[in-house]
């Protein structure tokens, strides 16, 4: 959002666009993906154009769960969604707004916590603690407020306090994650 001139522009930058996906700018020439700017710094009265010489089509991330494959680092919380009944609602429903932990958080649970909630009694349970880490909707990072209580999807509020960005006492290491049915944000 904003007036941005050609002036301001810096090679490599990945701003976000207003359908939440990024674009990469790359100078010198002047260019945006793979699209070249063929006149720049159009002032209107709301703004600035930018010509390209064609249409930018953004990429087609795919859902929560295909992201979330694709990343690599969240092996964990797939196999228990996946265990929780959940990862269909993930891949195929929302938008959904989900605080996932990475492999790195989740080895960092005691051992024995993890062994209670994947036995295969508790499902219940362990499907009730990862609702808890979702939310209704895609809430991306400039939309979070600092001391709001979000509720999520298994009944219970969680915290965000900002800056920096922390859900409860989880920081939130990589925000806005775009997928087809809603947002990640890494904790």
């Amino acid at each position: 959002e904003g007036a941005v001139y050609s002036e301001d522009l810096v090679d490599g930058v990945m701003p976000t666009t207003l359908n939440g996906a990024t674009v990469t700018i790359t100078l010198p020439p002047v260019r945006v993906n793979n699209a070249n700017v063929t006149a720049a710094d159009i002032v209107a009265n709301n703004g600035v154009i930018h010509v390209i010489d064609t249409v930018l089509i953004p990429a087609n991330p795919g859902s929560i769960v295909d992201v979330a494959t694709n990343a690599g680092s969240f092996s964990t919380l797939l196999t228990l969604a996946t265990s929780a009944n959940l990862a269909a609602t993930l891949a195929t429903g929302g938008p959904f707004t989900i605080f996932a932990p990475s492999d790195a958080a989740f080895a960092a649970l005691d051992p024995q916590l993890v062994a209670t909630l994947t036995a295969p009694e508790n499902v219940d349970q362990l499907a009730s603690v990862l609702r808890y880490h979702l939310l209704e909707g895609a809430v991306y990072s400039e939309d979070l407020v600092d001391g709001v209580m979000p509720t999520t999807l298994n009944g219970a509020t969680v915290t965000i306090t900002l800056p920096p960005v922390r859900v409860n006492n989880a920081n939130v290491t990589a925000a806005d994650i775009v997928a087809n049915n809603g947002v990640i944000h890494v904790i």
